[in-house]
């Protein structure tokens, strides 16, 4: 079985109930490469002893999968407990494909072959999330240490708290001057006071 189909079963025993939130993140982190240059595509069996060095790179990187941070995080837990609107309502954040479905987290839809409906859910949330991401991109480009390629090591320094401090910053400058997610959505920022109160 290829690390694709695995993944793919796992999905199926996901959905109908047979594992458990825990057990879908970690086995799922654990049947993904995390070398791009050895996609699961090009893996067809786990055979350690018909691979090659880059593939036991890709296999025993050690990096974790944002489906084992999630996992970690306690994120689910929280928004099942907190993330409702006044009127009682759920609400939700919006995730690739590496994640579970959830009342609280909401994936693209991935039955094939989707109705049109569906494909035109999965591309105008596709443009929401690129448009959120500038956001991070905003973060990363005006505080250039954040970058983690910059030898930035969690454990080593304080890369939470760096980030958390150069986000509001980030906003800061946001609410003085704008930028491209305020205009994409047409929402003018708040003033600097507003933001910190």
């Amino acid at each position: 079985m290829s690390f694709k189909e695995f993944r793919d079963l796992l999905v199926l025993l996901y959905g109908d109930e047979i594992i458990s939130d825990e057990e879908f993140l970690l086995l799922y982190d654990s049947f993904i490469s995390k070398n791009p240059d050895f996609p699961h595509e090009n893996y067809q069996r786990f055979d350690l002893d018909s691979m090659n060095s880059a593939e036991c790179k890709a296999e025993f990187q050690g990096r974790k999968h944002d489906a084992g941070m999630l996992n970690d995080s306690g994120l689910l837990r929280d928004l099942q407990q907190y993330a409702y609107n006044p009127a009682a309502q759920a609400m939700c954040i919006y995730g690739d494909l590496a994640y579970p479905l959830r009342v609280h987290l909401q994936t693209p839809f991935r039955r094939v072959p989707l109705t049109p409906l569906m494909q035109d859910y999965n591309e105008a949330m596709s443009a929401l999330r690129i448009s959120v991401e500038w956001l991070f991109g905003d973060v990363i480009n005006s505080f250039k240490f954040l970058d983690y390629k910059k030898n930035l090591k969690i454990g080593l320094s304080s890369v939470g708290k760096m980030y958390v401090v150069c986000a509001l910053l980030r906003n800061a400058i946001t609410c003085l001057y704008g930028n491209n997610t305020s205009d994409y959505f047409g929402i003018e920022p708040p003033s600097l006071e507003q933001y910190f109160q």
